[in-house]
């Protein structure tokens, strides 16, 4: 069979996305796909159009087990892209004679099958998209509308093929969007990217966000300046399932280490700390950050990087139907990273978090759950026993969690997928509302994040843009994507203390 050996977070995040899931019916529609990327001169003779091609397949064959990778001439790039696809997932299948079901196009050669087709490609910072036409790729050495152009793609291809399960999610029509400002317009602004040195930037996570930025990142031929990236967490093989740079051999390798690999072929000078962000402010002892990017996938963490008080914020998320970027570069006079989480309703706790999903939900085993994590105590027999008897599972079932912290257990066993597809298999159903982005919507909100590191850099813009701007790549292109937030008037940014505490570091006398 050929769906990878993460299927099932594969299946868990399709779960949380389509309506009437039933993974059975989920792994025999994959399994009839047959994805075709089919590229030509201009594709491989172009720097930007390679940069698609390699993002499309890290996208596609995350997903789909049939992938068909075909060209009109002869070159050694198909072998250099069927190797990354089999790098991701050593199951997959690379036929060269069977008829794709869709077909997605970058260069300048139009399909000659008689299925949905998807043209794809970029010119600079403008992303270009077609089901009519042809749209090549220019050979500038900008990779962030490359990318973006596969990110589309891969969504529409997504779109297709589960129109049934996603109400109201039709495929895009033509559209042209620069990815610097978010114009539509034909003649939006284009500057060239020549030799660039960015300021001192801390990258706050390398998820599946932060694997995006990296990606970007790492393909700017001329790109200098520092670099720190924190993540204190290792590669497993759930992660495989959206993370764009890990393949196989990443597996129980830390994610700095991967960073810093991706990395090491451009001028950063690259610090890495395999360390929480709390670790790290106690470590460097002084606060005086300048950039910080954050990639975390939590209220808690992005509220506590704003309270170091750096100066400029670059914040990225993804959420269901919701994706996008924030700018915070002026903490006293517009909103900052705070404001966009502050808290409105109370939330669940992660103690409660991970009891809900565990059917634990009775006060007396939340409180259970929360003293193995207060004490970190490792999963034994006893949580175990527990955590079977309540889900109507058997012991061996999980008994390779033993000795793992709860934390781990959680991340393996429910955001995995495993006790998903456990509680299927006696036609139960699994009580957790954990969002799990597809793919390319985390690698595009990285891709996004990565831009306005550059931008902070170069001040490419003409114009300041909103605080944020949002995508929805389960929905239609829309023109409405920058939006002014507001600060709110409890919010640290408008405290005299913490005002203070800014102007001392960062403003001039």
């Amino acid at each position: 069979m050929a769906l990878a050996n993460f299927f099932d977070k594969v299946s868990f995040g399709a779960s949380q996305i389509l309506q009437g899931f039933d993974r059975t019916q989920f792994e025999n529609l994959l399994l009839d796909q047959k994805i075709m990327i089919f590229y030509d001169t201009n594709a491989v003779e172009s720097f930007e159009g390679k940069a698609t091609l390699d993002m499309l397949v890290r996208l596609l064959s995350r997903l789909y087990p049939n992938l068909l990778i075909h060209n009109c001439d002869n070159n050694d790039l198909i072998s250099e892209l069927e190797d990354l696809a089999s790098s991701i997932n050593p199951n997959i299948n690379l036929s060269k004679s069977e008829k794709p079901t869709s077909c997605i196009i970058v260069g300048n050669s139009i399909c000659k099958f008689d299925v949905p087709v998807f043209y794809v490609g970029s010119d600079n910072w403008i992303t270009k998209f077609s089901r009519k036409r042809p749209v090549g790729s220019s050979n500038t050495s900008n990779p962030f509308a490359a990318g973006a152009a596969a990110c589309f793609g891969a969504a529409n291809i997504f779109r297709k093929v589960f129109h049934e399960q996603l109400p109201y999610s039709k495929n895009d029509d033509d559209f042209s969007i620069s990815i610097l400002d978010f114009s539509t317009t034909s003649d939006a602004f284009n500057p060239i990217i020549g030799s660039l040195k960015i300021k001192e930037t801390v990258l706050v996570g390398l998820g599946a966000i932060g694997n995006g930025v990296l990606w970007a990142m790492g393909r700017l031929p001329a790109i200098s300046g520092k670099l720190t990236l924190i993540d204190n967490e290792e590669i497993e093989i759930s992660n495989l399932q959206r993370y764009v740079l890990a393949d196989q051999i990443s597996i129980g390798n830390n994610k700095v280490g991967l960073g810093k690999t991706f990395l090491d072929k451009t001028g950063l000078d690259i610090t890495v700390d395999p360390i929480t962000w709390q670790e790290y402010i106690i470590k460097r002892s002084t606060w005086d950050i300048e950039t910080i990017a954050v990639c975390v996938d939590n209220k808690p963490d992005r509220i506590s990087v704003q309270g170091a008080l750096p100066k400029n914020i670059f914040n990225a998320w993804t959420q269901q139907e919701n994706i996008g970027v924030s700018r915070h570069t002026d903490f006293i006079n517009s909103p900052c990273l705070c404001c966009l989480y502050f808290p409105i309703i109370e939330e669940k706790s992660i103690s409660q978090e991970i009891a809900d999903s565990l059917n634990l939900s009775e006060p007396e085993f939340e409180r259970i759950v929360r003293d193995y994590l207060a004490n970190s105590k490792p999963v034994d027999q006893a949580l175990l026993s527990l955590i079977v008897e309540k889900n109507n599972l058997v012991l061996d079932e999980l008994d390779f969690t033993l000795g793992k912290s709860i934390e781990i257990f959680y991340s393996e066993v429910i955001c995995g997928g495993i006790l998903m597809k456990l509680k299927q298999s006696q036609g139960e159903s699994l009580n957790t509302k954990i969002e799990v982005p597809s793919v390319f919507e985390s690698a595009f909100a990285g891709i996004l994040l990565a831009a306005e590191i550059v931008n902070n850099a170069e001040q490419f813009r003409k114009d300041l843009l909103p605080t944020t701007t949002r995508f929805n790549l389960m929905r239609v292109l829309t023109p409405y994507l920058n939006f002014e937030e507001h600060k709110k008037e409890r919010c640290i940014c408008n405290d005299a203390v913490f005002q203070k505490s800014f102007n001392k570091q960062w403003i001039k006398q």
